[in-house]
This record gives C-alpha cells, structure tokens and sequence, in this order.
C-alpha cells in the first residue's frame, strides 16, 4: 500500500470513529481503484476490515458509556440473518452490478446523511413498533452482505428513534456494534471462495484503528451537523465515481 492509502485507512477509521459510519463506503473503492482488487474479493476484504475496526470502536465507546446493549443486540438479530441472505445474493450477481448497487447506495447514504445534517439531532423523546425496528435491521443486513455497505447511515438514525436518552454518541457507539456482528456474518458468507489479502487487510484495519480511536475523541467535541455535512458531500462523490465507472458497462452489456 502506498501512503495515499494508508492516510485513506486511517480516514476510514476517523469516519467510524466520529459518526459510527462510512467504514464500507470508503474502503472498498479504495481497495477497488486505488489498491487494485477485484470487486468481489474488496467487499469480503472490506468487510472483515470494518469489522475489526468497528470492534475496537465499540469497545471504546462501551467503556465510556455510549453502547446500549439491549437495544443493540435487538437491532443486530434481524441484521444478521439478512446479512446471510445479502451475501448469497452477492454472489449470484455480476461484478459491474454489484458496483453499480454499491454507487446507488452510497448515493442515497449521502443524500440521506445531507438531511439530518440540518439539525443538531436531539436525543428522541418517542419510541418505535419493535417490528420496524426489526425489519429496518433486516434491510441493512441485507444491503452489509449484497453490497458490503455496514449500513451505518441507516442504523444512527434509528437508534435515535428509539425512545428518551439515545443521544447520537450513544446511537454512534451502538451503530459500530451492531456493523461489527453484521460484517462478521457477512464476511463467513464470503469466505472461502476468493484467495483474500490477509496481510494487506491486517495492515488496513490497523490503521483505520487508530483512527476510530482518535474519531471516538474527536466526536465528544465537535458538532455531529457539521461532521455529517462534510462527510455527506464526500460520499456523494465517491457514488458519482463509482456509477460513472460501472452504469455504462452495465447498461452496455
């Protein structure tokens, strides 16, 4: 790896650190255009790196408070049985259309993200069905294994829906738990059918560690509107690439 995707790494890791998002959305076009891997083997790569480093992020914020159990493990049962699903359906599909997936849904991440960037996202005073919060596990499982994508934009939001005192740091925390045990799952559905870089990857995720431990610190003194703004934008260029390098083939073939 050269130093422009090493800084990348630890980029990947502030990004989760800071907003408990992003880890997937970032690295696999890194591992894809800039470290030159195959699709396929990127997103199972991508998906282990995000799992360690979601671990050391969770960890950290359970140890200063900021992980709630409980709601947590609820909201990762549905997502781990749809990440097993996400990733079968992976494998069916063409390389160029799984890109083309990834660049629509990062683009939407970043649209949505645009959104609640408009207010200060005030811990929520009301509560939710406990099957919509099932079922919205069970759509970002899918999206963690079709597309590698931890599903961080759409588990932060929620989690702040889910009654008094879920403030974004708690809601931040808890999102890396649930994207560790997703990615976890996601990963195993990959496993075993692409020779993976194991030391490249032991590489990466040590990096994006660090990073998530300094993003962790970082979260407690900036504001969360302005992270999300900045961080929004950059997604949606990196949906803009990744579609302008893929629809054409895929709407070719």
């Amino acid at each position: 790896m050269n130093l422009v995707t090493l800084a990348l790494a630890f980029l990947v890791g502030l990004s989760m650190g800071t907003l408990g998002s992003g880890g997937s959305i970032l690295t696999v076009p890194i591992l894809v255009y800039l470290v030159g891997m195959e699709p396929r083997a990127s997103i199972a790569t991508s998906l282990m790196v995000v799992c360690l480093v979601s671990m050391v992020g969770a960890f950290r914020a359970w140890r200063v408070g900021h992980v709630r159990l409980r709601t947590g493990l609820t909201f990762a049962s549905s997502a781990v049985l749809g990440s097993l699903g996400g990733a079968f359906l992976g494998r069916q599909i063409s390389e160029v259309l799984q890109l083309t997936l990834f660049g629509a849904v990062v683009g939407v991440a970043a649209f949505w993200m645009l959104r609640r960037a408009g207010g200060r996202n005030p811990a929520s005073s009301r509560t939710v069905p406990l099957f919509w919060l099932l079922s919205r596990g069970f759509g970002v499982g899918i999206l963690t294994g079709l597309v590698g994508v931890g599903g961080g934009f759409m588990i932060v939001p929620t989690l702040v829906l889910l009654g008094p005192g879920m403030s974004m740091q708690d809601a931040a925390g808890t999102s890396l738990m649930v994207i560790a045990l997703t990615s976890l799952t996601s990963a195993t559905g990959y496993v075993g059918h692409f020779s993976l870089p194991w030391q490249m990857a032991a590489s990466f995720s040590g990096l994006a560690a660090v990073g998530v431990l300094v993003g962790g610190r970082l979260a407690d003194r900036l504001r969360s509107d302005v992270l999300q703004r900045f961080f929004a934008w950059f997604m949606l260029g990196i949906a803009v690439f990744v579609l302008a390098m893929n629809l054409p083939t895929l709407l070719g073939s």
